[in-house]
Parts: structure tokens; sequence; C-alpha cells
């Protein structure tokens, strides 16, 4: 095994996909580097526009360029439950056209209906408007002009649209909101189990005006123990253990619970939390109360991870290697006990396929080298692993197939080598543009491009015949889903129960269940097939780097989010070793 150095400090960046490429892109190739002759290369003015083809042609010329230096991978768009009167009541809908609320049954997580929040364009830049989507209906809460609030399919007259204004009394449960309808001005509020809107003057204690907003969506990441260098599993009965596996039973979200405090909940589990007691005892449980939130911070005393706290009841998260269990312990083990210390590492732990900003053609290095593969196969020779440096926003690319490191020289050959280089040729820098990135050569300046099957370098700030633009797709594990795989029938599971994927055809099985709630749930494993994947077969989600999460605040890429959620400074948790 080469050695890799900085290679655990994350990345981050945000989990929408390419499409596939079309049907007639297809074989793979071979890459023998091209050398672009004077009338190769047409120069282009500096003006700072940098996405406008000329005749085939793009330019590589940007003012203050963004350069990506932190990935990892969150849920979008942002799902939560809405509540009212201190969440006993969660509003719901029947779907047709009613909303209406319905009474908590205790703390259960089977509440509401969850709700998808997606941001839209306030007056004066403000980021406050938000459209609110029920995910498994597909329907907008909208507000009548007489005071009604009712579900409709289609936008109407901006009835849709509703601001979120936040209140001082938010708690562990989550935010509270008063919401607003943008047309009509009046807020948000329910009497009974009956929703409507009212004018702000003419409230009165009948009416409860204050909204809890419990988010469900968050951060996807495996939580491991370093000391024994393995990963929490929940399997398909919410059974918790230790795992060798990267896989998808491995994976947790951990979504923000208000007040700095989070939820944990397994990615296959849609249902579930992480749950402790009083007594030490850590288990899964379909409550969303007090004992299923949980602090997150770095472990004192030098030690290299992430300590996890729950906050009703003060212990620390642990494993009892005599016993063979989670537990939770008195956090005065954390001083000499490194089985309370944790891990968390980004779902697609910085693997990803890279592909040209056409989605027609994917990076390789296969056994005679590198290459531009068509349609892909997810094979391992497509997989680049994206290191850090001690160098903010320095990177280096690393193929899992070959083991090697990408390089380049000053005459824009671009080649593998087994040891990162002293003189930094395998480092680049990945600078943001509208359909894409720019990867481009710390030490050259160059910027990698594939043109015509050949892949090399050429001067930044020039126009080239080709692709200068580079797209990122994830690399996820394979997961499986309770809730889709009853649904496709036994004769499936008995094939696949304990382990991770069975294959079977993605086109059936995503129309059985539904693309909404395929979309929504994001927790769908169809055989090797990846979870967002799945849905982008049928949605033809495309990554661009205007959709990219740059922000220290995970959860969020768009500046109405933060305002939603507010900046907090040990986010993203895949990269704690930055707090």
């Amino acid at each position: 095994m080469v050695p890799r150095p900085d290679a655990n400090k994350p990345l981050r960046l945000e989990h929408h996909h390419p499409p596939p490429p079309t049907e007639d892109d297809h074989g793979t190739v071979t890459s023998t580097i091209k050398h672009q002759t004077s009338s190769d290369l047409l120069e282009g003015p500096c003006d700072g526009h940098t996405d406008t083809p000329t005749n085939n042609t793009s330019m590589e010329c940007i003012l203050q360029p963004r350069i990506l230096t932190d990935f990892s991978y969150v849920e979008q768009p942002v799902r939560c439950l809405l509540s009212c009167k201190n969440q006993q009541y969660y509003v719901t809908g029947n779907g047709r056209n009613a909303v209406f609320l319905k009474k908590a049954n205790g703390e259960s997580s089977q509440l509401g209906d969850e709700f998808v929040l997606l941001p839209q364009e306030g007056d004066e830049g403000t980021h406050n408007r938000f459209l609110i989507k029920n995910a498994k209906t597909q329907m907008y809460l909208c507000s009548g002009k007489e005071g009604g609030v009712y579900a409709s399919r289609t936008k109407c007259e901006g009835m849709e649209q509703w601001t979120m204004t936040e209140c001082e009394n938010s708690n562990a449960g989550g935010s509270s909101y008063v919401i607003s309808s943008v047309v009509s001005g009046r807020v948000l509020a329910c009497s009974g189990l009956t929703i409507q809107t009212i004018a702000m003057s003419g409230t009165s204690s009948k009416y409860a005006t204050v909204w809890n907003v419990s988010l469900t969506s968050g951060e996807l990441c495996f939580l491991s123990l370093p000391i024994l260098d393995q990963r929490v599993r929940c399997n398909m009965a919410g059974k918790l253990s230790l795992s060798d596996n990267y896989l998808g039973w491995e994976v947790w979200r951990l979504s923000e619970a208000g007040g700095g405090h989070v939820r944990i909940s397994p990615w296959a589990h849609s249902e579930l939390y992480l749950s402790s007691d009083a007594d030490g005892n850590v288990c899964t449980t379909e409550t969303r109360g007090s004992s299923e939130v949980w602090d997150v911070f770095k472990a004192p005393n030098g030690l290299d991870g992430v300590i996890i706290r729950s906050v009703e009841h003060g212990l620390v998260l642990r494993y009892d290697k005599v016993g063979d269990r989670l537990c939770t312990g008195s956090g005065k083990m954390v001083m000499m006990d490194e089985f309370c210390v944790w891990d968390f590492d980004s779902l697609h732990r910085r693997t990803y396929y890279m592909t040209t900003s056409d989605n027609k053609r994917y990076l390789e290095a296969n056994k005679r080298g590198l290459a531009m593969r068509g349609l892909p196969n997810r094979f391992q020779s497509e997989e680049w692993k994206i290191e850090t440096t001690n160098r903010t926003g320095v990177i280096r690319l690393f193929s899992n197939a070959r083991e090697q490191y990408l390089i380049s020289d000053a005459e824009g050959k671009v080649d593998l080598v087994e040891q990162s280089p002293s003189d930094g040729s395998d480092q680049w820098i990945m600078e943001e543009r509208e359909n894409g990135f720019v990867v481009k050569s710390v030490t050259t300046q160059r910027v990698l491009v594939m043109d015509q099957g050949s892949i090399g370098t050429v001067p930044s700030g020039t126009m080239v015949h080709g692709n200068t633009r580079w797209k990122l797709e994830p690399k996820l594990p394979r997961q499986i889903n309770k809730e889709k795989l009853q649904a496709v029938g036994g004769a499936v599971a008995i094939g696949v129960l304990g382990t991770v994927a069975t294959p079977f055809l993605i086109g059936g099985v995503v129309g059985a269940l539904g693309v909404a709630q395929v979309g929504i749930a994001g927790n769908i494993a169809i055989g090797s097939i990846r979870a967002v994947e799945a849905v982008n077969t049928v949605t033809r989600v495309t990554l661009s780097s205007s959709q990219l999460v740059i922000s220290k605040s995970s959860l969020w890429s768009t500046e109405s989010s933060k305002y939603l959620l507010g900046e907090n400074q040990n986010r993203p948790f895949c990269a704690w070793r930055d707090w």
C-alpha cells in the first residue's frame, strides 16, 4: 500500500449527482498526451466571465475564484417536521387539499408528515422566504386570501410562499418560528386541530402562532471507533454492533436538534434514533424525546477524535469491550479511556468519480495509464480520492485502482506516480465555476483538460477546444432500506438479510416506490446502485458548482438556509479536526 500523507483531513461536497451519459456514449479512449500548438490555443481577455462558450471553446479566466476547501455530504433539500403548542400537534395532510393537525402520540418519530423547505429569493436580498412542500404528497402548503390553509400540487400566485422569522424560545426539540404568508402578510396559526392564517393585529390566546421546526435531514457520516478501527452498525432490526465495513448499514445521519445539539439516526432507518438512559444503556428507538439528543465536541487531552455526550443524562457514548456493547459512562472516563473517543468520516470518504462538464467522459486510471471512459461502469479505476495537505485548498488526487498520485509538468503532460513527489507536482486546487470546477496545478498554474480523448494541462487564462470543466460524483456505499426491502417482497429479502444489497432492476423498483418518496427519503438501496443515483436515473439531477456547500454551516447551501439554522462553529462533523 502506498503511503498517503494528510489523508484524514476531510473535505466537503454536496450530494447532487450528474446524470449518467447518454446511450451512445460508450467505450474507453486510451490517453496519450496531446501537445497543443499555438494554433490550437486562442488567447482570451480576462473579463471575469468564465462560462460563455464561443465557437465550442471554453475560456479559463476568472477574477477572485472560490477554491474548494471543505467537503461533506449533506442531505438536500432540508426536511423537517412542523408542530405547534410545544410539539403536541403536528402538521399533516390527506393527499388531497386538506391540511390539518395530528395530536402527538407520546414521543414517537411517526408524528406527522415530513416537509421539505425550499428556499426562495426574497426582497432586497433577504433569505427567509420558503416553499413548504409535503414530502409524502408532493403538495405545497398554501394560504388562502380569506385565512384558509390548503395543499396544492401547483404554485398559485405566490400563495405557496412563506417567510419564517425565528423566535427566542428555541429549545432542544428544534427551532421555533413565526410563519407568515408572503402574499397576505397573515401568520400561520392553529386552534384545536384546525390550521389557518390570521392577521397579526387580531391574534389572541385562542390561536397558537409559534411553530416548531424539527429537522429530519442532516449530514451523513460513518461513525467509527478509532482504537479498534471499526464502525458502528445498525442492522435491519435496529440492533447496534461494531463492524469492519464501510457500507450503508454503518452510515449515520446527524440532524440539528436546536441549541447546538443533534439527533443521531441510522441512514437505513428513517424512524429510528440513537438513545440512552440513566443506567448507561444505549439502543435505537422510535421516540424523538430528550434521551435522543446528543452533544458532539472535540476530545480533550490531545486525544484524536470526538466525544458524544447525552444531553439528558450527561453520560458519554463508549464501547464496552468486555460486554461487547455500546453504552454510556461518566465523562471522567475520557481522561483515561480511548473507548470513549469516536471519529466521523464523510459518507463518500472523499472518493469521487471525475466527469467532464457534459457528463460524457469519466477520468480513469486503468492498467495502461490515464484514460477517458464513456459509459461509466463504477470500476475502481474510475475512483479518485481527494487528499488534503497542510496548505488550505491544496489537494492531491489519488487513484484508488493504481494507488498512485496524479501529477503534471510544465510541458502539459500528466502522469501517475506511486510516491508523492517533493517538487509539489501532485498538488492541485479546484476553483469553482458556474458549471463545474477548474482543476489547476499549484506548481505550474496550468489547468487540467480533456481534448479529443487526450488528457493534459494548458496555461490558465486561455481558450481551448475541449473540456476544461470537471464535475465530482461522490462514491456512496451500497445500502438497503428496511421499508423498501419489504416493499419488493420476501423473495428478494431472503438473499440480503444481514448483508448489504442484492441486484434487482432499478426502474421497476423506483416506479413502484414513487420517485417522490425515493427522492425525499434518501434511504433507498437498489442493488449496487447508490441511493441518490437511483433517483437521478429518473430525475436527472445535475451537479453544478452553484449547488456546492462551501460555508462552515454544513447543513445549508444557500444564504436562506443559513438564515434558518444560524451559524454553528462545530460543523461539519466530518471536519472535526478543524474545530
